[in-house]
């Protein structure tokens, strides 16, 4: 189930006009939203019905971090990354799934 969760919210901020840096999110001017890559997450597992936490623990595990919370972790993280190190941290998550 968080292989599901991760590939969601990967597919949210896959092109870099939907990812947003320094607040959660935020609507886009054409539609839809700009996430961070918490706020990915939070809102595809909504979206799925699905829980976030399995999925937020694999992320912090491959950042290295799996003993600190993810709201904590996750946002600096984003907000210190370029998009493209954002993106492969879902890929690695999601190999680990």
């Amino acid at each position: 189930m968080p292989r599901l969760v991760l590939t969601r919210a990967r597919d949210m901020i896959a092109e870099k006009d939907c990812w947003l840096q320094g607040a959660w999110k935020r609507p886009r001017d054409n539609g839809g939203f700009r996430r961070c890559a918490y706020q990915a997450v939070y809102d595809a597992a909504q979206e799925l019905g699905l829980p976030a936490s399995g999925s937020f623990k694999i992320l912090m595990k491959v950042l290295g971090d799996g003993r600190r919370a993810a709201i904590k972790r996750l946002p600096v993280f984003n907000d210190g990354a370029s998009h493209d190190e954002v993106l492969k941290l879902f890929d690695l998550a999601i190999g680990d799934a």
